[in-house]
This record gives C-alpha cells, sequence and structure tokens, in this order.
C-alpha cells in the first residue's frame, strides 16, 4: 500500500513546493505567471481523484426491484422490501420464486376505515369492519341457499375464496319459532318481526342485518347475547348498540324473563341438563347461583334418601343417576360439580371395591 501512494505522496509534495513558489512570486509581482507543468499534474491528479466513484451495489439508490410493473426500491438481490421477504419465505418452504408472476407491491392506505356511511370502526375486508361484512356475508349466503342472485359478484367472490374465516350458522327454521324444551314438551314462541326482511341482497354501503334475522337468532340462542354476539361478528357493546337501533329490546327483555322462568319452575332432571351443559347461558341469564344452590340441596336430600336403603356408595349413585335418567357422562359430571362421593363417605357409606388384602 505504501509502495502504491508513494507516486501520489512525491506528487502532493512537488505541488505544495510549486504552490509556495507561486505565493512568493505573486507577492513580488502583481503579474501571475502561468503554472508551471509540474503544477498542472499535481491539479490533474486531485480532480481524478475527487470525481472517482466506486459502482453502486445491489440495491443502491435508483435502481427498482426486478417485479414487473413495480416500482418499489431495490433492498436485496434486486428485489423490494415486500418481495424479498416473499423470496425468503417461498425458498424456507421449499418453493420456487418466480418474479414474473408476482403482482407489483403497492402502499397501503395507513388508518383506513370502514366505508358505511357513520361507521369509524377499523377497515376488516371489502371496504367495510368486521361487523358490516359479516352482515352482508350472512345475506349472500342466506340468498344462495335459496337460490336468489346476490347483485355482487365481486363480494360473493371474496366471501367463496376465504375459507379461513368461521362460517355463520345458517338459520332454515321459519317463525314463529318452536322451542323444545327440556322436559319433553313443546312451547311456541311467536317472534316480533318489527322490520320486513328485503328480497333483495344489499350493497355492502347499505348492508345491516334485519331485526327480523336478529330477533332469529336470539330466540334459537335462548336469550344468551354472548353466544348471539360471537355469532353476529360482535361484540357485547355493538350488539347492545344494534339492539337498540333496531328496536329488539323490549323483545329480548322479554325472552330472556321468559327463559329464567322456565329454568327455574323445571323439574330437577331439566335443570340439571342446563347446569351441566350450558352453564354459559344461565350465567349469561343472571340466575346461574339461584339454580346451582337448588339443585345442590335438592341433589344431596336424594342421594341422603337413598342412602338409608343402600350399602355401598356405588349403590346410592346407581339410582340417584336412574331416577334422574343421566347417562355416564353426565353423572360424572354431577359428582365432580357437587362433590357427592365425599358427602356419601361423610354418611358413612363404604366405598364398593376389591378386598383389602390381610397379612399372614
Amino acid at each position: 500500500m505504501h509502495r502504491a501512494i508513494a507516486p501520489l505522496r512525491a506528487d502532493l509534495a512537488a505541488m505544495n513546493a510549486a504552490l509556495k513558489d507561486l505565493v512568493a512570486s505573486s507577492a513580488a509581482s502583481p503579474a501571475r505567471p502561468a503554472p508551471s507543468p509540474l503544477l498542472r499534474r499535481g491539479q490533474a491528479a486531485i480532480v481524478e481523484i475527487s470525481t472517482r466513484r466506486e459502482p453502486l451495489p445491489s440495491g443502491g439508490e435508483g435502481e427498482h426491484c426486478v417485479v414487473p410493473e413495480c416500482d418499489a426500491p431495490v433492498l436485496a438481490k434486486q428485489l423490494c422490501e415486500t418481495h424479498y421477504r416473499i423470496m425468503r419465505r417461498t425458498v424456507a418452504a421449499g418453493g420456487h420464486f418466480d418474479p414474473e408472476s408476482q403482482r407489483p407491491a403497492r402502499a397501503r392506505a395507513a388508518h383506513k376505515l370502514c366505508e358505511e356511511t357513520g361507521c369509524t370502526e377499523a377497515h376488516y375486508a371489502k371496504g367495510l369492519c368486521r361487523r358490516h361484512y359479516m352482515a352482508v356475508r350472512s345475506r349472500i349466503r342466506a340468498a344462495e341457499k335459496q337460490g336468489q342472485p346476490t347483485h355482487d359478484d365481486a363480494f360473493e367472490e371474496d366471501l367463496h375464496s376465504s375459507q379461513d374465516e368461521p362460517e355463520m350458522q345458517d338459520e332454515e327454521t321459519p317463525t314463529p319459532f318452536t322451542l323444545r324444551g327440556n322436559g319433553g314438551g313443546d312451547r311456541g314462541l311467536e317472534v316480533p318481526l318489527f322490520q320486513e326482511a328485503s328480497s333483495r341482497v344489499m350493497s355492502p354501503k347499505e348492508a345491516l342485518p334485519t331485526a327480523e334475522m336478529v330477533s332469529r337468532v336470539v330466540t334459537q340462542y335462548r336469550g344468551g347475547l354472548d353466544r348471539v354476539a360471537e355469532v353476529l361478528g360482535r361484540n357485547k357493546r355493538t350488539l347492545m348498540e344494534l339492539l337498540d337501533r333496531l328496536d329488539l329490546m323490549p323483545f329480548v327483555t322479554r325472552l330472556r324473563k321468559e327463559e329464567r322462568q322456565r329454568i327455574e319452575s323445571a323439574p330437577l332432571r331439566d335443570r340439571l341438563d342446563d347446569l351441566l351443559f350450558r352453564e354459559k347461558l344461565l350465567e349469561d341469564l343472571g340466575c346461574l347461583k339461584e339454580i346451582d344452590d337448588r339443585a345442590r340441596f335438592e341433589v344431596k336430600m336424594r342421594c341422603a334418601n337413598h342412602a338409608k336403603d343402600s350399602d355401598t356408595l356405588e349403590d346410592v349413585l346407581h339410582r340417584l343417576g336412574g331416577e334422574l335418567n343421566l347417562d355416564e357422562g353426565g353423572m360424572k359430571r354431577l359428582v365432580w360439580r357437587y362433590d357427592l362421593r365425599r358427602y356419601l363417605r361423610g354418611l358413612k357409606l363404604k366405598q364398593s371395591g376389591p378386598p383389602a388384602r390381610t397379612r399372614v
């Protein structure tokens, strides 16, 4: 390296000496002498060094991605950041990355909102928020099931392509509904239609769930608003706003009250069915603790009555299961919920099992 820059050092030293001579001569005489050949040589070397540039590496400023019509700047390997990440994922998965088949990278709009008038929720899909998108999707599926046109080919195509989203349960039961109680009887419940359902499918701009559809879902899930909100793709707050907007609050309140009264007046077998398999519904209706305490007392009273005529713990549980018409799974849940084995051992009942081994 020292050997390579030795000529440059010599030229710089000669140029420095020439500059000193030039300054001294200019101070002595106003006339400016012509530069010496040595000085011109030094000036040319300085100009050559200052104008020398290294070639731009791959990904330098001014280069664009090799994907057709992609104007994004290159990050690495002649690809922009978006296509470079796609290439890395494709190669890591064992696939082949073809730049010609890629779409150009576009800048996404920041803080995009729902296009529905008056809606300030964040964008989810097809220009709509999640709840408006779910409402339109349910309408399109209902129209397809009935063989009606959807009038929105683009939205329908996107609907069929989105297989990873949870599907809404289709409703086929016409109003008025007939709910089958746990006691074995049928009870009819008239569902008020505050708003006539339109025969056509509304566009995403004007799509909102109708009062008929919401009342059908509320009736199907027996007034459980948590499950209704999950099916409609909403949270509890937006569901309450929707019910108030559709004037369904009186109907929902009446339905929940009737459901609580039905459960409270049902036989023990039916109340246990709700407690053991639909506990969240009772909690949503606000009657879980009352129903649970009452059922616990009645179950233990029946165990105490059976214990008078039984010798072992298993005999009592077998007779209790037959009386309540519970299968094996239901009995396991009942024993675990009320800790019946400990309760029966407190009644001095033995647990049947293999005979104890005695030492000789």
